[in-house]
């Protein structure tokens, strides 16, 4: 009688298919420092191979003098297979060993000091910013960002009377990015695209406060039956309330009396 009615009852409810329907909005957020800067400020600017523009480029390179971390320094960014690390701070570390320390060191840890013939960086948790030291000046905070250590097996040829052979190493490089961190929103549909694109960026605008570009859309469906068919539950009227709480108070006051007797 229900589906022959299609109507609206206690346990029935009659909706157009894209009730159900939500955007789930990928973004790409960059996090900002306490005063809403980010790193991505101090990108180089690079000019584009293809269409001659100029961008920014991903992450700004360092050449590292020295890595400390946690009083250790570490001085070798190019390690041969075939030759022993001279620095005793690399003693003992296999090629793959050094590649997973290199993995472990926290990029946000103040602990972390990268070193260049420029000057020092490491990142300052309480200002969320990376720091540059210049000798003789005080630290410069650039912005919140990431620094980040790769170490990649490369091979280099190697020339000889016979024949080429190669030499595997061990490469350690340093840069500095902007702090990136993927998200996603659940936002309303709209089935009319000249509606549904506003909407969700009348949402991104209310909510975002942080930078950020679009990733994919997707288009999900939900059936909540709790969001659909809640009740709220009835609550009691203050003025009520307040009468039970002095016929109580009354009833205290006289078995008080009667105790004192």
């Amino acid at each position: 009688e229900t589906l022959t009615a299609y109507q609206d009852n206690d346990y029935a409810r009659v909706f157009a298919k894209e009730f159900f329907y939500f955007n789930k909005q990928a973004i790409l957020l960059t996090n900002v420092d306490e005063h809403g800067n980010s790193f991505s400020a101090y990108l180089p600017m690079l000019k584009d191979k293809k269409t001659g523009e100029l961008k920014r480029a991903t992450a700004l390179k360092l050449v590292p003098t020295k890595i400390t971390y946690n009083e250790q320094d570490f001085t070798q960014f190019k390690i041969s297979f075939s030759e022993n690390p001279t620095d005793e701070t690399l003693a003992g570390f296999t090629s793959t060993g050094i590649q997973e320390f290199v993995t472990q060191l926290q990029e946000k840890d103040s602990a972390l000091v990268i070193h260049t013939e420029e000057a020092q960086y490491w990142y300052d948790t309480d200002q969320e910013s990376i720091i540059k030291q210049l000798p003789d000046a005080p630290p410069q905070a650039l912005g919140c960002g990431s620094i980040q250590l790769k170490s990649n097996v490369k091979k280099a040829k190697k020339a000889t009377k016979n024949a080429e052979a190669q030499e595997a190493y061990l490469e350690i490089s340093v840069e500095l990015t902007p702090d990136y961190q993927k998200d996603y929103e659940i936002i309303p549909f709209h089935k009319d695209p000249t509606k549904n694109q506003p909407a969700i960026a009348a949402f991104m605008a209310k909510y975002i406060s942080k930078p950020f570009v679009y990733l994919e859309n997707v288009v999900g469906v939900e059936i909540n039956f709790n969001k659909v068919f809640y009740k709220p539950e009835t609550l009691r009227a203050v003025t009520d309330i307040l009468s039970d709480i002095q016929h109580l108070d009354e009833q205290l006051h006289r078995l008080e009396k009667e105790l004192s007797l």
